[in-house]
């Protein structure tokens, strides 16, 4: 609610938003979301991480695929990155990029975030860049940008049928921003990093530190696990070197 609220402060359009919430809670909850900021709710079609994903991206493609010089950025709950719009559009603009993915600080990421997270993210990440041939994405932060010609593009080659014929397994083909910059690269688009500085709160680093601790070990084992066998076997399907 506080990213949709406060994206038309900083020039955004309005936040897209896929619920998956069902029956009277689901319209309340879409209620109040599209009371933040003019965001536009939508109630998911077909379940699922992936597929909610895939939709929300159609949606900002079928209002905006009109202007090519339309940027989309997919984020999940990362308020901070409003601040940073402007800065992501010139760097967009300046690096000619078709997708850009927000790369943290090394010295904040390192400081501010769970031990466990950074040793985790951090060898996804070289897995990620040895798949793929391209270095320094930090693929594992969330957010990506792209121009909205190469999300129509990639999206009219992108379903939940090609990434199971990629040997994905459906908890990782959820990540859906993780296949789109893959797809990219093997098509010869410009991918490349933008940098963000960002600090997690030291509220929310001890929580996943401590009171959830089990489950957050839980989550990033899962990750790596399947993501990178998941980048592994794409890379396979696309050509990409594989180099691991």
């Amino acid at each position: 609610m506080e990213l949709a609220g406060s994206a038309p402060g900083y020039g955004c359009h309005p936040t897209i938003i896929v619920d998956g919430t069902h029956g009277e809670a689901g319209e309340y909850v879409r209620g109040c979301l599209s009371k933040c900021g003019g965001a536009i709710v939508a109630r998911e079609i077909n379940e699922g991480t992936m597929a909610s994903r895939k939709q929300a991206l159609s949606l900002a493609v079928a209002l905006h695929g009109a202007d090519p010089k339309h940027l989309v950025c997919w984020t999940e709950e990362k308020p901070h990155l409003v601040r940073s719009s402007a800065h992501i559009a010139s760097y967009m603009s300046a690096k000619g990029f078709a997708i850009g993915v927000v790369k943290r600080d090394p010295k904040w990421f390192k400081a501010t975030y769970p031990a466990s997270q950074v040793r985790s993210e951090t060898k996804g990440n070289r897995v990620f860049a040895k798949c793929t041939g391209v270095k320094g994405l930090d693929i594992f932060s969330g957010p990506i940008v792209v121009t909205i010609e190469t999300l129509r593009l990639l999206l009219s080659e992108l379903d939940g049928a090609v990434l199971g014929a990629w040997g994905l397994t459906p908890f990782a083909a959820g990540y859906f921003q993780h296949w789109l910059v893959m797809l990219a690269i093997s098509r010869g688009l410009p991918v490349g990093s933008i940098p963000v500085e960002f600090a997690l709160s030291a509220e929310q680093c001890f929580v996943e530190s401590t009171i959830l601790a089990a489950q957050m070990r839980e989550k990033r084992r899962r990750q790596f696990q399947e993501l990178t066998a998941g980048y592994r076997s794409a890379a396979s399907v696309l050509g990409l070197p594989n180099n691991v």
